[in-house]
């Protein structure tokens, strides 16, 4: 298809447009044949924020298939809230929504993701783990089970409150995921070094300016 369309712009003249969207901004590259039939760059326009969280999930799950039920509930839900207000507290330019749900046919919520962060047109997906869960493989599978409705450019990471298990790296290598250690966890709180290491490991992936 990608020939077939090249192929139609060579003899018509018409505009190619490139998107790049793995990195840090979403970069719109046009392209047209000379008469020499040479790919010459016509424009490269970094653009602006296009969509916000809520967008982002209906285009991937669908309208109407996903709810943000806020803060988790269960034993978690301290650090997890900790991670939340450290991102919103320190990234006053991004989106953050806690508890995304995925609704099946019955309504009932399938999958959940703890938090999703935008930074303009960039989205990253976080999974807090606490306790005795830091050393199991549960956040990976929770972030990986989702990895292709959500697109490869959405990046992923773990926070965890105590250090991981050396044996996972591995895993955590080949599934790109990025594990962010912060064991100043305590009761409700983070300490300030953490809660900077927090918001900048997400806005250096991210893009947050």
């Amino acid at each position: 298809m990608v020939l077939a369309a090249n192929q139609v712009a060579m003899k018509r003249g018409a505009l190619v447009v490139y998107l790049e969207s793995e990195r840090t901004q979403n970069v719109l590259y046009e392209y047209r044949y000379d008469n020499q039939q040479t790919l010459r760059l016509q424009r490269k326009t970094v653009l602006p924020t296009l969509i916000t969280i809520e967008q982002f999930l209906d285009a991937h799950i669908g309208k109407g298939q996903w709810q943000e039920a806020g803060p988790s509930k269960d034993i978690g839900s301290a650090f997890e809230q900790a991670v939340a207000g450290a991102l919103r507290a320190r990234l006053s330019q991004a989106e953050v929504k806690q508890g995304i749900k995925f609704l099946g046919g019955d309504r009932r919520p399938q999958v959940d993701l703890d938090i999703v962060v935008r930074c303009g047109n960039q989205f990253a997906r976080i999974e807090c783990k606490s306790g005795g869960k830091t050393t199991t493989l549960d956040a990976a599978k929770q972030l990986n089970l989702v990895s292709e409705l959500l697109g490869v450019y959405t990046r992923k990471f773990i926070a965890l409150s105590n250090k991981p298990n050396p044996d996972h790296q591995a895993v955590y290598e080949a599934t790109r995921t990025q594990v962010i250690e912060l064991s100043s966890f305590s009761d409700t709180n983070l300490s300030s070094d953490d809660q900077q290491k927090l918001a900048e490991t997400i806005a250096q992936a991210v893009g947050c300016r």
